[in-house]
């Protein structure tokens, strides 16, 4: 990863090298923190962005110039990473093209948005507060996805972390044109931005034109006050008329991805259940027969922890029982030199693909510059080769269960479920 003008201003570069690529890929990303308030307006924010520029005055111009752009693949999305959300805009072209004619698109598509003319039809607002509203409401016909956001919503009821970053329908309906227009203005003076570049050498050059021609000053972070914490339930149910029962464990701790234990934790999750040969899946699917499906994951750019389970209602309260066992022993005892060093193997084998893939490399470039340690490829394998099993009874003795979700068509007695 190299970097162009490290400076402490609101903008920062990064070129990639990827003469190995076949595409030259864009990305630019404008960070701030994610509140209840914002969510739903800069989920909203996407969706307009999308509908044409100055220059491409709807949705179906901008698609045509990606296609004279020999099919170039663009985008405009939220992406939340932790507390924060990222708003990104991305372009994706292959190398014969033009570095000018692509950095005239994206940068079309960030300085001169449609919706910010006088003339923006009041009627394509209205289709794109209808497509959101269609998305949200998918979202709850997903039995797997609702319980995972409502556990990460109840266990970080309060925080950034627990906020939902494709908004929420009851705010859709009092959003206006002018609430937008006034949002990105304020999006463009304090929010931090980054300018990435993937591709050949010429990224160098066209980074510093991305630059100069956004227009940006150094004007300062945006900052908030810190939510305040509302107690946490220690499980909560929601009944559902699908068969199969979903519950998600949240378990919580303060190691964060620029301390020191993250590598550790990384390492636990993988042998947790983070694969198909891990401790929940070969007891408690494999052996215990007592799930259709079970896994653990971390969630991005925080200490969290989730172990997500489908099964039926009446063995839920075996698969907590045995989910905290495991922990326990584990706890107790550490791990096997083998398990650890197979399960380095499957991490670094993940990260070592990001090479070849520019979306993840990208993806991975972001997270280093969030969490302010900035580690290339190497450093990273180094870290998580280094971890012991001391390291991982030191994860686990700073970890704790906070939150059970269950949506259940079945009365299961919540206490039951609980540590």
């Amino acid at each position: 990863m190299e970097e162009r003008n490290i400076t402490a201003e609101q903008c920062r570069m990064f070129y990639l090298d990827g003469e190995k690529m076949k595409t030259n890929t864009w990305l630019c990303v404008f960070r701030l923190p994610l509140s209840r308030e914002n969510a739903t307006k800069l989920a909203l924010l996407a969706e307009v962005m999308k509908e044409g520029t100055k220059a491409l005055p709807s949705n179906l111009h901008l698609n045509r110039r990606a296609e004279e752009l020999y099919d170039a693949v663009w985008d405009v999305s939220v992406v939340k990473k932790g507390g924060e959300a990222l708003l990104s805009v991305t372009l994706d072209v292959l190398k014969h093209i033009d570095g000018r004619e692509a950095l005239d698109f994206i940068r079309g598509l960030i300085r001169e948005p449609l919706f910010l003319q006088e003339d923006f039809p009041e009627e394509v607002l209205e289709r794109c507060r209808q497509r959101l509203e269609r998305r949200l409401r998918a979202l709850k016909d997903d039995p797997a996805a609702y319980a995972r956001n409502r556990c990460l919503e109840e266990t970080m009821k309060g925080e950034g972390v627990g906020v939902c970053a494709d908004g929420y329908l009851e705010d859709l309906p009092g959003l206006r044109l002018e609430d937008l227009r006034e949002f990105y203005r304020e999006l463009l003076w304090h929010s931090r931005v980054y300018l990435l570049f993937c591709g050949e050498k010429e990224g160098r050059r066209l980074l510093k034109e991305w630059k100069k021609g956004l227009d940006l000053r150094g004007k300062g972070d945006w900052r908030e006050g810190n939510s305040s914490v509302e107690a946490r339930p220690q499980c909560r149910r929601e009944k559902t008329t699908a068969k199969q029962a979903r519950l998600v464990m949240a378990f919580v701790s303060e190691i964060t991805p620029n301390r020191g234990l993250y590598s550790a934790l990384q390492v636990w999750n993988e042998v947790f259940g983070g694969s198909g040969s891990s401790l929940l899946f070969q007891k408690i699917r494999e052996e215990m027969g007592l799930c259709y499906e079970i896994r653990s994951f971390l969630y991005p750019m925080t200490g969290l922890l989730f172990v997500e389970v489908g099964a039926n209602g009446e063995d839920i309260p075996k698969i907590t029982k045995e989910v905290c066992r495991i922990w326990d022993t584990v706890a107790d005892y550490g791990l096997k030199e083998e398990e650890i060093e197979s399960a380095v193997e499957r991490l670094r084998r993940k990260y070592a693909s990001a090479q070849y893939d520019a979306g993840k490399w990208l993806d991975l470039t972001i997270e280093q510059v969030l969490t302010g340690r900035e580690r290339c490829l190497f450093q990273i394998i180094s870290d998580l080769t280094a971890v012991e099993t001391v390291d991982i009874k030191r994860v686990l003795s700073r970890t704790h269960l906070r939150n059970c979700f269950l949506l259940s068509d079945q009365e299961v007695d919540c206490h039951e479920i609980y540590r």
